[in-house]
This record gives C-alpha cells, sequence and structure tokens, in this order.
C-alpha cells in the first residue's frame, strides 16, 4: 500500500507484525494481570504520579510495572489534561451518555463526571486528545469531533467548546452522527504536541481507523481538524486498531496500540516528512481488549481496556515504565 507523504512524494508503508492477533473467543484480560482484589472505588487510590530523572528509553523497551482497574466502564479514551501531567481524563463509549472519570496522578484520587455532548451527534466517543492550545479533543467512531476547555482544578469539571462537527463530508470517511462503529469506525486521536512548528504540509496529527487498520492525517481546519486521507499510514489488519497517542514531550514520539484482536499489541510509528513509514512493536502487551493509551511526561505509558460486561463499571489498566 502507498501512502502520500508530508512533502508530496508517496512512500510504501511497513505494517506492522501481522502474527500478533489473538482468536475470536480471546480472553479480554489477556496481557492485563488484573487478579482478584485488585479492584478500587470512585474516589479511591488510583496511582500517584512519581517524579522521574533519567533519559528516555527505546519505547519498544517499556517494562511493565502494574495492573489495576479504574471505576470507569468501558474505558475507551485518555488525555492528558495539564501539560504537566498531573490528571488525566478518561471517557466511556456508546451507551455511557458521557460518561467520564478524572484522576488525579498526584494525590491518587479519582472523581467520576459527566462531559457535555451537545446536541447533533452521538455518545460513542473513542478517542481524547489533548491540543497545544489545552483543548481536549473527542473524536466518535462516526466520524465527529468535539473539543472541550477545563475548568479550574477545583470544580473538576469541562465546558464544550466546540462541535460536534464531523471530520469529513465522504460517506466512506463519515457516518450517521448517531451511528456506532460505521464508515471508517475511528477509534482514536492524536495531536502533535508541537503541531505549530512541523510547517504547513505536516500533518498536525492523526485519527485512528478501525475498519482498515489505518491511521489517517488530520489537519487544522479552522478551530478544529479535517480529514485528508490522502494521507494514510498502515499499522495493522483491519479491525485491530484501537488508538494512538504522542509522547507529550520532545522528540514527541507516536504510539498506536491493538485491541483484543491484536493481543493488545503496541507500536511506536514513525512516520518520516519522506520515506518509509515503519512500526516497531512493544517486547510487552497493554491492558485486556486495549482501547486506550496515554503517555506521560515522567516517563510512564498506561495502557486502559474496554471489558465491556466482564467487570461492570470498571476498566483494566496497564502502567508501563519507560525511562
Amino acid at each position: 500500500m502507498v501512502v502520500m507523504g508530508a512533502g508530496g512524494c508517496a512512500r510504501e508503508a511497513v505494517g506492522a507484525d501481522e502474527g500478533a492477533g489473538a482468536d475470536d473467543g480471546a480472553d479480554v484480560g489477556a496481557g492485563a494481570d488484573v487478579g482478584a482484589g485488585a479492584d478500587v472505588g470512585a474516589g479511591a487510590d488510583v496511582g500517584a504520579l512519581t517524579e522521574v530523572v533519567g533519559p528516555a528509553i527505546d519505547l519498544t523497551a517499556c517494562r511493565v510495572t502494574g495492573s489495576d482497574r479504574i471505576p470507569l466502564p468501558e474505558a475507551s479514551g485518555a488525555a492528558l489534561i495539564d501539560a504537566a501531567g498531573r490528571r488525566i481524563l478518561l471517557v466511556a463509549d456508546s451507551g455511557n451518555a458521557g460518561r467520564a472519570l478524572v484522576i488525579d496522578l498526584v494525590a491518587g484520587q479519582s472523581k467520576g463526571l459527566v462531559l457535555p455532548l451537545g446536541d447533533g451527534a452521538g455518545d460513542d466517543v473513542e478517542g481524547l486528545e489533548r491540543a497545544p492550545d489545552g483543548r481536549i479533543f473527542g473524536l466518535t467512531s462516526s466520524g465527529y469531533l468535539r473539543a472541550w476547555m477545563p475548568l479550574t482544578e477545583a470544580a473538576d469539571g469541562f465546558t464544550l467548546v466546540l462541535g460536534p462537527v464531523a471530520v469529513s463530508d465522504d460517506p466512506d470517511w463519515v457516518c450517521d452522527p448517531f451511528g456506532v462503529n460505521c464508515a471508517a469506525n475511528f477509534e482514536g486521536i492524536c495531536i502533535h504536541p508541537a503541531s505549530a512548528t512541523l510547517g504547513p504540509a505536516a500533518c498536525a496529527g492523526w485519527a485512528a481507523s478501525k475498519a482498515r487498520g489505518e491511521l489517517v492525517c488530520l489537519r487544522v481546519d479552522g478551530s478544529g481538524y479535517r480529514l485528508d486521507p490522502a494521507i494514510r499510514v498502515p499499522v495493522t489488519e483491519p479491525e485491530r486498531l484501537s488508538g494512538c497517542a504522542y509522547e507529550p514531550r520532545a522528540p514527541y514520539r507516536l504510539v498506536a496500540v491493538g485491541n483484543l484482536f491484536a493481543a493488545s499489541a503496541l507500536w511506536e510509528v514513525d512516520i518520516p516528512a519522506t520515506g518509509t513509514a515503519t512500526m516497531r512493536e512493544f517486547q510487552e502487551r497493554g491492558a485486556g481488549n486495549q482501547e486506550a493509551v496515554l503517555l506521560l511526561p515522567d516517563g510512564h505509558l498506561q495502557s486502559f481496556g474496554d471489558a465491556q460486561d466482564f467487570l461492570a463499571d470498571e476498566s483494566p489498566r496497564t502502567t508501563f515504565e519507560c525511562h
């Protein structure tokens, strides 16, 4: 498959290891050791942020340091709330009407809330990402974009400042605004933390298409982002891709993740301005039925899974150390 480069040159994309798939009947807990007694209740200790000293290592060598559960069902998207990574936001997908969770990584506490969704599109928010201006963007599986701005830290709330708005007019990519898992079936969004420095030809971010197994270019469009399907990066086989995220500090490396059909694999994705895009698979696996990933400024990575009905109102989390 040929992918157009940022400079207009065609480049051949190299897919991830296709042998990483799982059987259709794979255990939703595969890749995340979520044992009895690992439960955490609302407002419970969910892991504190620790200061890390030392250079970043090869991301594919990140090692798992723990697994637990967070008090949110069907976690599908994760984002930093502040650039320092003190607090993070997670959202549940369809049927949960914007249900979300704020985790204070410094205090090790969590608080549930509901994100305002506005009118005109459904609640299947499948990806979250913090933009350079501090807004948090959410993308539905049907291709509709929203953005929220955090209120004060004391309020722990968010106001809807954009959307819902379609990322494309092409029915091959965007479908019924209240649809679920249709057209490209987007499962994630990742926005470059320093996109203003990339130049006009570069993509500002990517939308992760589960149906195609590809990252699809996003360009700045007014106060939001617009899909540019001319630039696509194949990551894995169709139906396996479930999210992506950028490293929040230089060198701003990009990570894509897979669901249970990819055995919760993670890949570092290198997309040069010209030449060949490459995928390098992590040595370890993410949370069971991995749906979201988040890289923290302190050198940790957190992977979140959608346990559907298996864990009731909880979702599995796996933490990696990357320093």
